[in-house]
C-alpha cells in the first residue's frame, strides 16, 4: 500500500503545478490587455476570495510534531491522528528536493526560494489513509480568485490523472469546515490499479501563501472523519 501513498503523492505535486500553471496563464492574458478602459475591470479581478490579507506579513514557519498531534501556529489549525506516522525534517527535505542543501542551509532560507513545498506529511498505521500540507506562494494567484481557480484547474487535473492511469475520474467544487472555519476544496474520486482512491484539498489562503491540505483515502471513503481530526488553535 505504501507504492500506492508514494504514487498519489505525485499527484498532488501536479495539482499545485496545475495551478501554478492556470494562473500564470490568466496573468499572461491580463498582461496582454492594451485598451486602458479595461483598468477597472482588471482591478476589480484582484480581490482576494477570503480576505486574508490582514496576516500577510506573517512569516511561514514549520509545524511541530508532538506524539499523535501535529499544530500548525502559522496555519493556525492542528489535526489529531492516533497511530499515524509523521515525515521528518530528513523525509520532508527529499519531497522538497531540499536533500543536498538541506544540511547546510537555513530552512527558512529554502522557504523563501521555493514556490512551492510540502510542509507536512501523515500516514495511517495500515497504509490506507494519507494526509499532507503543501504551501504555494500567493503571488501566483493575484489577478484570478481562488473560486474561479478551481473551476480552471478542475478539467485539467482530471485530464492529467486520467493519462496517469486513473479510471472513473469524478471531481466536483465542494465547502469544507475547519474549527468553524469554511473554506473551498475539491472532492476527487476514481481508481487506480483497481482500488478506490477517494481525495479532498482544501484550500486556505494564508499570509504570503495559499496552503493545500489534502486527505486520501484509500478503499473506504472515510474523508469526513479526517476532517474531524483537525481543530483550531
Amino acid at each position: 500500500m505504501k507504492r500506492f501513498i508514494a504514487w498519489i503523492l505525485v499527484f498532488v505535486f501536479a495539482i499545485g503545478l496545475l495551478g501554478c500553471r492556470t494562473a500564470q496563464q490568466n496573468d499572461r492574458k491580463t498582461e496582454g490587455t492594451t485598451d486602458n478602459t479595461a483598468d477597472t475591470a482588471a482591478n476589480a479581478e484582484q480581490e482576494p476570495v477570503q480576505d486574508a490579507v490582514e496576516d500577510a506579513d506573517t512569516l511561514f514557519t514549520f509545524g511541530t510534531v508532538n506524539g499523535d498531534s501535529y499544530e500548525s501556529p502559522f496555519l493556525g489549525y492542528g489535526v489529531k491522528l492516533e497511530n499515524w506516522t509523521f515525515a521528518d525534517q530528513k523525509r520532508l527535505a527529499e519531497v522538497n528536493n531540499w536533500n543536498e542543501q538541506f544540511l547546510s542551509t537555513d530552512v527558512q532560507e529554502l522557504i523563501n526560494q521555493s514556490e512551492m513545498f510540502t510542509e507536512m506529511l501523515a500516514e495511517s498505521e495500515d497504509g490506507t489513509q494519507n494526509i499532507n500540507i503543501q504551501y504555494q506562494k500567493k503571488a501566483i494567484y493575484k489577478s484570478i480568485k481562488m473560486d474561479a481557480m478551481i473551476d480552471m484547474i478542475i478539467p485539467e487535473m482530471k485530464n492529467t490523472f486520467e493519462k496517469a492511469g486513473y479510471t472513473n475520474v469524478a471531481m466536483e467544487k465542494t465547502s469544507v469546515t475547519l474549527g468553524g472555519d469554511v473554506y473551498p476544496g475539491v472532492n476527487i474520486t476514481g481508481e487506480v490499479y483497481g482500488i478506490s482512491v477517494f481525495q479532498r484539498q482544501i484550500y486556505i489562503q494564508k499570509g504570503e501563501y495559499v496552503a493545500f491540505i489534502t486527505l486520501t483515502c484509500f478503499v473506504d471513503n472515510s474523508l469526513d472523519s479526517l476532517v474531524a481530526c483537525f481543530y483550531k488553535l
